[in-house]
Order: structure tokens, then C-alpha cells, then sequence
């Protein structure tokens, strides 16, 4: 019973009950007691209790919940947005609401014209940023700004909202120079993860989830070939389908020798390392790094 009651910070008791919704996440309702004494706060809730169990023992059976959507769609995006404007117009300005709207809504339409349905992809969100044409910091205003609306979505709606923008970020040619140039002092197969984002153009988790037998030869050229044969290997489109060769004549900054040794001397997965997190095998690299 002690458990059903919550102290407010003014002194207030209420009672508190927290029920599990269909969708696995958990949800508190708390009730004003109206009392600072804890023994009366205790015999109401004795009461409240006591009326719970006896009005579920004479209703009649509730009907099933019904079934939550499994994929965010842009629909689900454009029927929340207004109400997290209004959230936000507390303690925004003017024009920092219309950004907001418009980067968001930006999303929105871009998912609808590319039939992807699902906003909380991680191909979906990186397949965005590389559509701006706008200048590296305003791709990560993007990032940011669209992040914090999915995340609001997950903590005030009833469905898990994951957000794929969390670990993205564009980089310049500085910073992928950078980048590059640290990645001696990385583990050898976040090295080559990073190498062949650079030099290949693929996707990190195109790169994540590749597995030995992708690395092969056509026609006497070490090649990347980007396939869905495993069952942990997504591609976004049918088109993403494609075979690319490995960079030769930058043995400077990509040893094609030292990669062909590594990949020989893995089994099954090239980066193993790399944990799959709801179908996505880049979800947690970039913590890694």
C-alpha cells in the first residue's frame, strides 16, 4: 500500500497507481489526497483500493486493447506536431518554432515522396541528410531538431519512438579529415569501418553489417558487394543493391593489403563487434568509437 502513495514536494500526499499499457511501457496516474497527514492519507487509500476490487469484480469484461501501430509513418508524425508546437511555444520564440516546424515537416514530406514508412530508420534519417542541400552545420540543425520531436513522441505517447538522429552527425571534408587521421589510434576493425565509410561512400551500417564472403573479386579487383543475404542485412532499397571496388591508388591512407587480411581472417560477420540493435548492426558504433 505504501507503494500507492507519493509525497508532493509541498507536502501533499496522493495517491499513486502505475499501470502497464499494452505496448510494454509503464504509466503513473497520482491523485491529490488533499492531506498532509500520512495515517489519513493511508486510510483513503485503504479506501480507494477497496473501491478499485469491487467495481472490477462487478464490470463486466473490457474489451481487447486495441493493436498499436508497429512503424512510426509520416501520418503519425504530421498528427502530433501541432500539440508539440504548442508544448514548445512556452518557452520558445516566434522564430525558433518555425524551424522547428519546418525541418520537421521537411522530414515528413521526404518520407512520404520516397515511400519510406518507417521515421524512426536509421537508413531513413542518414538517406535524409545526404538529400539536403544545405551547409554541414544546418544538416545537424536538422538532426537535432527532428531528434528532440521523436523524442518527445516516445515519452508522451504509447508507443515506442525510437530516435534514429540520436548518433547521426554530417561531417565536413576538416572534420572527415580529422577523422581519418585519428583512426590509428582506434581498435583495427573501427579503423577499417571508418576507412571504408570514407573511401567507399557506403553507409555505416551498410559497412556494420558486411559479412566475410562480401569482400570479392571481379575481374581480378577486390570489390564491396552491398547484398541482403543474411537475415541481419537490410538494404533501403532494391537499388542499394550494388557492388563497389576498393580504393587501390590510396595506399597512403587505405592499405588494400592490410584490409584483405583482416577480412581473411574473420568468420561469418567482418565486424562481429558491432552490436545489432533492432535490426540496425551501426546502432551503437559510434559510442564505440
Amino acid at each position: 500500500m505504501t507503494t500507492n502513495l507519493w509525497l508532493s514536494p509541498h507536502g501533499i500526499w496522493y495517491f499513486r497507481k502505475v499501470y502497464l499499457l499494452p505496448s510494454g511501457k509503464r504509466k503513473e496516474t497520482r491523485k491529490s489526497l488533499r492531506t498532509r497527514c500520512k495515517r489519513t492519507a493511508k486510510e483513503q487509500v485503504i479506501n480507494l483500493l477497496a473501491c478499485e476490487q469491487s467495481s472490477r469484480r462487478s464490470s463486466q469484461p473490457l474489451p481487447h486493447a486495441p493493436t498499436l501501430p508497429v512503424t512510426v509513418t509520416p501520418d503519425y508524425l504530421s498528427q502530433h506536431l501541432e500539440h508539440y508546437i504548442e508544448v514548445k511555444a512556452r518557452r520558445c520564440c516566434e522564430r525558433e518554432l518555425l524551424t522547428n516546424r519546418c525541418f520537421i515537416t521537411r522530414y515528413i514530406m521526404y518520407l512520404r515522396q520516397d515511400t519510406i514508412f518507417d521515421a524512426t530508420s536509421s537508413t531513413a534519417a542518414a538517406s535524409f541528410l545526404d538529400s539536403l542541400t544545405v551547409a554541414i552545420p544546418t544538416k545537424n540543425k536538422h538532426a537535432s531538431k527532428i531528434g528532440a520531436y521523436l523524442h518527445w513522441l516516445d515519452k508522451r505517447t504509447d508507443i515506442d519512438v525510437t530516435n534514429p538522429f540520436s548518433q547521426l552527425k554530417a561531417y565536413s571534408i576538416d572534420q572527415a579529415e580529422r577523422l581519418i587521421a585519428l583512426s590509428s589510434e582506434i581498435d583495427e576493425w573501427k579503423r577499417w569501418v571508418v576507412l571504408l565509410g570514407r573511401f567507399t561512400g557506403m553507409r555505416c551500417n551498410e559497412i556494420c553489417q558486411l559479412h566475410r564472403d562480401d569482400i570479392v573479386q571481379v575481374e581480378g579487383v577486390w570489390c564491396v558487394s552491398i547484398d541482403q543475404a543474411e537475415d541481419y542485412q537490410n538494404l533501403k532499397t532494391a537499388s542499394s543493391k550494388r557492388v563497389l571496388p576498393l580504393p587501390v591508388y590510396l595506399p597512403e591512407y587505405f592499405n588494400i593489403e592490410g584490409f584483405i587480411k583482416f577480412a581473411s581472417s574473420r568468420e561469418g560477420r567482418l565486424f562481429p563487434e558491432a552490436t545489432i540493435y533492432k535490426g540496425n548492426c551501426a546502432h551503437y558504433f559510434w559510442q564505440m568509437v
